[in-house]
């Protein structure tokens, strides 16, 4: 699932950051089924702040057990993207919390968070961006890349996706339009093979396809990777490794995952 514990490198940020603990409640506006085990939830809340493309928000279910402990779960949708309020919110989410949401028909919400994950154009400026997914780590950084296509000038974007399967791979009609649409370069990489008759796996990312994909170090693109612990920490190595500067490395994981999705 979209849930994150941050562990980030990068130090500066520009526009909102984080606002101070309240909880707002949030009303279930509608839900799409995602892959197996997960689903969108678009959530409406009267009052809201505003976020940063790439930032999450805690939420609770009061008076359910199960969900009364605060959980963090990635926005999936750039701030106004797409005309979507500023006040509405994509998640994805597991199907046992969808079931608990459509029971109650609303949920409480605290946040933005996670201000060192965040995007906004003038940080970047005409600079490249790289973002790496693992599993369910491509939830952020959908949103940074639907920011991205919403500038009206904007450096390359290069975005990658490792998942354990096609039937885990989420988004995959709003990736193939970022990169039909607005030029974008998608890289879906399937780790392992399921059952019998399907594509044989590539593998994990290496170092190899990072030079071949990705911007040269010499760009100073922004990076951004988000995924399971041991997936960010490869992929983090393996980007300093060929010079990106750490600075530039922007990492976060979840807490848990779909079945360790990569």
């Amino acid at each position: 699932m979209s849930e994150w514990w941050p562990r980030m490198s990068s130090e500066t940020i520009v526009g909102p950051l984080t606002v101070g603990s309240r909880w707002r409640t949030a009303a279930l506006l509608g839900s799409t089924p995602l892959v197996p085990g997960m689903f969108e939830i678009t959530l409406e809340l009267s009052s809201w702040p505003g976020h940063l493309a790439g930032q999450h928000v805690d939420i609770r279910l009061p008076g359910s057990s199960r969900w009364q402990r605060p959980r963090s779960y990635s926005i999936c949708n750039a701030p106004g993207a797409g005309g979507m309020p500023t006040n509405q919110l994509r998640l994805a989410v597991p199907t046992e919390l969808y079931v608990d949401v459509a029971r109650c028909g609303a949920l409480e919400v605290d946040g933005p968070k996670g201000d060192r994950m965040a995007w906004a154009s003038a940080q970047t400026g005409d600079r490249p961006l790289l973002l790496i997914g693992g599993g369910t780590g491509i939830v952020p950084l959908l949103a940074i890349a639907s920011a991205w296509a919403a500038q009206p000038r904007r450096g390359a974007l290069m975005l990658m996706h490792s998942v354990r399967s096609r039937q885990q791979q989420l988004y995959s009609d709003e990736l193939s339009l970022l990169e039909m649409e607005c030029g974008a370069r998608v890289m879906s990489i399937v780790t392992r093979r399921t059952s019998a008759g399907q594509e044989a796996p590539r593998g994990r990312i290496g170092v190899r396809d990072l030079e071949a994909f990705g911007p040269p170090p010499s760009a100073d693109p922004e990076c951004f990777v988000c995924g399971p612990g041991s997936f960010v920490e490869s992929i983090a190595s393996m980007l300093a490794s060929v010079g990106h500067p750490h600075e530039f490395i922007r990492t976060e994981w979840p807490v848990a995952l779909l079945r360790a999705a990569v």
